[in-house]
């Protein structure tokens, strides 16, 4: 069984991205090209609801920071719907915060549906996976030396999976 169930929503007021379970590095793939693929249509808002969320990666973090700057450029706001303050404390940890909006909204009357898999090919993950770290290294310098490791290595990875 997946770690988690990811839904999605789209009308003319935004897109919403609900996350049953755990926000981790293999669902994160999915939530960036959709979410991505919201603020290049430009929707005014892009909402992640956390209420079912039992947990989150760097990796998922990373993917809400590209949605989030990416849709800042375009004038689409990415809020982050219903997070626990356990949830809230992690995105403050890496920074993330900084550049979302947090709001409380109940979001059952949406029209949501199963949200697709994208290209789980292991050079696919590990560009994503490379993708969200260097996006959390550019929003805290903090995170730099906390992810050198990481990123050196997903590097490395993706140059020998190219090969």
């Amino acid at each position: 069984m997946a770690d988690s169930e990811i839904f999605v929503s789209a009308d003319e007021a935004g897109a919403a991205i609900r996350v049953l379970g755990k926000g981790s590095f293999s669902c994160s793939r999915e939530i960036a090209a959709y979410g991505l693929e919201m603020v290049r249509r430009q929707v005014p808002r892009v909402i992640i609801d956390l209420a079912a969320c039992t947990g989150m990666d760097s990796t998922f973090m990373g993917v809400l920071a590209q949605i989030a700057s990416q849709g800042r450029v375009g004038g689409c706001m990415l809020a982050i719907a219903n997070a626990n303050r356990e949830r809230r404390e992690q995105l403050e940890e890496l920074g993330v915060h900084r550049i979302v909006s947090f709001i409380d909204r109940d979001l059952s009357g949406l029209s949501w549906r199963v949200l697709e898999p994208a290209d789980t090919s292991r050079l696919a993950q590990a560009r994503t996976v490379l993708e969200a770290h260097e996006m959390l290294t550019e929003i805290d310098a903090a995170n730099i030396t906390r992810f050198k490791d990481v990123v050196e290595f997903i590097r490395k990875d993706i140059e020998n999976l190219s090969e």
